[in-house]
């Protein structure tokens, strides 16, 4: 019992001496293997006639990443510029038919799959507390950010509105510079997209808010 005692303590020492001092060594980088899951599936679409639903099924996401610079005012409080890349393959869009000329909805319901990358611009505080273990340092965050959407919807374009952004992490440290990393990340996003000529859907505009959940996992360096 004794010898597990002395281990335990001596781990718990290790760890602590693992956490460096944020003003000497005030970045701090993440570098993360992301996932992006859109907490809203339906687009609203908007004609002369008003407004229609339609769904917008996520068939398959594809792994994204996550690049975080973070730098320390104080012990606890970071400046922090991040961007990543999510992508979605397969999305399929389907809604009714619309005739722009006629402004009639058509009898049938069109079907389309393509490709969606998210490129995010964000800039955030982060408040990192002290240890709730020796070694492990849990943070969140509050910023806003800006997303870059391309697509290969071909004659739709799409553009999305500053938002903001919540963050929840753990850092799980090694040694002084280097941690383990898990983060969640909750975007307010706003997607407009405009079908003015998409064959499938003329004369459409539409807004969706995704409003993605990012999950992350990686590590963080400290310097």
């Amino acid at each position: 019992m004794r010898v597990i005692l002395s281990a335990a303590t001596l781990l718990l020492i290790s760890a602590a001496a693992a956490q460096a001092d944020n003003t000497t060594m005030p970045w701090i980088i993440h570098v993360d293997v992301s996932d992006a899951i859109a907490t809203n599936q339906k687009e609203t679409f908007q004609t002369s006639l008003g407004t229609k639903e339609s769904s917008f099924k996520q068939v398959d996401n594809l792994p994204g990443g996550l690049v975080d610079i973070g730098y320390y005012i104080n012990q606890n409080i970071t400046i922090n510029g991040s961007t990543g890349l999510y992508a979605a393959r397969g999305k399929t869009l389907t809604a009714q038919g619309y005739d722009p000329v006629t402004k009639t909805y058509l009898s049938t319901v069109n079907e389309v799959s393509g490709n969606m990358g998210f490129i995010p611009l964000v800039a955030m505080m982060q408040y990192h507390f002290d240890s709730i273990l020796p070694g492990y340092t849990p943070y969140v965050g509050l910023g806003a950010q800006y997303t870059i959407i391309n697509s290969t919807y071909h004659g739709v374009s799409y553009d999305t509105n500053l938002g903001a952004v919540a963050d929840l992490g753990l850092d799980a440290w090694v040694d002084t510079n280097w941690a383990l990393n898990a983060d969640v990340r909750y975007y307010e996003m706003e997607v407009k997209g405009d079908y003015s000529t998409f064959t499938q859907f003329p004369g459409y505009k539409s807004t969706n808010n995704f409003n993605p959940i990012v999950l992350s996992l990686g590590m963080a360096y400290h310097f």
